[in-house]
């Protein structure tokens, strides 16, 4: 099961892209959880592509693009719904607060480190008289995931 369908997440076509780009999910994936009015915008030609034997990462990418006319605005939204649900996934598995930190600041990485993740990156200098520690990242780390998941839907409006 992908880190999307773990925190109910809807795998639409722009999400599906950038997943696929970035290698956070599958072809086979993608085709079993790409959400049912995504699907319905197909033509069929690209039905037909979709399940053709010789499908590839690119080609699908190609049929995703198309569909949902990505751009940079769009890719930076998916992106940033991967790393809301990669973050939950470690929130939920992460056996120590210390284990928690340092798994976010390896996955910074694959997120061009993100400004937005500075405030629970362990390793970031913090603005002078601020709180510092484990419990204060922590803090910081559960508000954004909170604070994030609660515009979801709004990131979904905003591919469209």
């Amino acid at each position: 099961m992908n880190t999307l369908k773990r925190n109910n997440i809807k795998l639409n076509c722009v999400i599906a892209y950038v997943g696929l780009d970035r290698n956070f999910i599958s072809i086979d994936d993608v085709l079993k959880d790409l959400d049912n009015e995504e699907l319905e915008k197909l033509n069929e030609r690209e039905i037909s592509l979709l399940y053709s034997s010789d499908l590839n990462c690119e080609k699908l990418k190609d049929i995703l693009s198309n569909i949902s006319n990505i751009n940079e605005g769009k890719y930076k939204l998916g992106l940033k719904i991967w790393g809301l649900s990669l973050l939950k996934d470690i929130n939920q598995t992460a056996t120590t607060i210390s284990d928690k930190m340092k798994k976010v600041a390896n996955l910074w990485a694959d997120f061009d480190y993100i400004d937005d993740w500075k405030s629970f990156i362990y390793y970031m200098p913090v603005d002078v008289g601020l709180e510092v520690g484990e419990d204060f990242l922590n803090r910081n780390f559960l508000n954004y995931i909170e604070s994030e998941y609660s515009k979801i839907d709004i990131y979904y409006k905003t591919m469209y």
